[in-house]
Formats: C-alpha cells, structure tokens, sequence
C-alpha cells in the first residue's frame, strides 16, 4: 500500500463508491468506458465545431468530461 500515488487512492475511492452504488441497486456507468465512447467521437465534433455547425458551448459541454477524465491522469 505504500507504492500508491494519489491518482491511484481516488481511483479507488470512485471504484468503490460505484459498488456501493450498485450494490443499492443505482445504474452506474463505468467513467472509463464512457470516457473512451467520447474520445472516440471527440475527432467529429472537435471538426463540426471549427467548421461552425456546433456552438463553442455545445463544443465545451461535450469535451469538459473529456478534459476532466484526462486531469485525473494528471494527479
């Protein structure tokens, strides 16, 4: 336990909050899995953004999960 940097505690701390959750019977989705479903499309929506067809806050509201998932890799 002492090789754990701070990243990997909160990691664990959401993990186990998330089965606590489920064990309550809440549907809670994987941020992992749901952070690798936006990335994927991050590509489209970043080019419909620079084009003009999706608006700077429409653009922000899709990415800031993004962006937050990624800061979490930066603890």
């Amino acid at each position: 336990m002492d090789k754990l940097s701070i990243g990997m505690c909160i990691n664990y701390i959401y993990a186990y909050d998330r089965c606590e959750a489920r064990r309550s019977g809440i549907d809670v989705r994987d941020p992992e899995e749901q952070y690798r479903k936006l990335k994927a499309a991050s590509a489209v929506v970043e080019e419909r953004y620079l084009r003009g067809e999706i608006s700077q806050e429409r653009y922000e509201a899709y990415m800031r999960p993004i962006w937050e998932y990624e800061a979490l890799g930066d603890i």
